[in-house]
């Protein structure tokens, strides 16, 4: 009797734990990757809000990319992805962001703020995060290409409300950040265990991230996730 009662408990504890994360929890296995400090130069520049002004080294894209192909060849392994945050661990760094054609904000309660996730092309396929609109990432999202974004509901509800956000532009206040157009509508998911209400989230392409950042956001940006969808 009390082992089925323990097992029952078990199976309810884990059926809460997963309960509205927005993304299917099983078979996924998450690797911390911390990329070293040496990755990120100084440039002896301030960011305009007074942070330190940091370069990331190319390594880094391409060294997260190589790890992704072969974690990809593992007998067994079904999808691969990289971020900077996994969904359930801590909360993702906001950045503000601007709509085309929007004029400055006046003050810090009237900006824009949404949760920033750098993530890489599968990211959306190995989570099981449902496309609501429009498409995911992919290969042909580069460096050289077009800037992209993709919004979750949250967002795409709170900013255009009535409208099709794809197609939409907006930029955020990041260092070299580029006017970026929305081509996909995902899901909302739970980025912190104790969030209740949905939070605006935007993804782009880590291949896109601006290689010049605030020193904060690189550490955080180089603190790299490898989530790993097995059979």
């Amino acid at each position: 009797i009390i082992l089925v009662a323990s097992s029952l408990l078990v199976r309810s504890f884990a059926l809460i734990q997963t309960a509205g994360v927005g993304f299917d929890p099983r078979s996924l296995t998450v690797l911390e990757l911390p990329f070293p400090r040496s990755y990120s130069r100084n440039t002896g520049e301030n960011t305009s809000a007074g942070g330190l002004l940091v370069q990331i080294d190319p390594r880094l894209e391409e060294r997260s990319e190589a790890i992704i192909q072969r974690l990809s060849t593992v007998p067994g392994v079904r999808s691969v992805a990289a971020a900077s945050t996994p969904p359930l661990g801590e909360a993702a760094p906001r950045v503000g962001v601007r709509l085309e054609g929007e004029a400055l904000p006046s003050s810090e309660e009237t900006a824009r703020s949404v949760e920033w996730y750098p993530v890489s092309a599968d990211y959306f396929k190995t989570l099981g995060i449902p496309l609501r609109g429009g498409r995911t990432f992919d290969t042909q999202d580069r460096r050289e290409s077009r800037a992209v974004a993709i919004v979750n509901s949250a967002m795409a509800n709170r900013f255009w409300p009535g409208q099709n956000p794809i197609g939409q532009r907006l930029q955020t206040d990041t260092v070299d950040a580029p006017m970026r157009e929305v081509v996909g509508v995902v899901g909302d998911i739970r980025q912190d265990r104790y969030q209740r209400d949905p939070q605006p989230q935007m993804y782009i392409p880590r291949v896109q991230v601006p290689r010049r950042m605030d020193n904060a956001l690189a550490l955080d940006f180089m603190s790299t996730s490898i989530i790993v969808r097995t059979e």
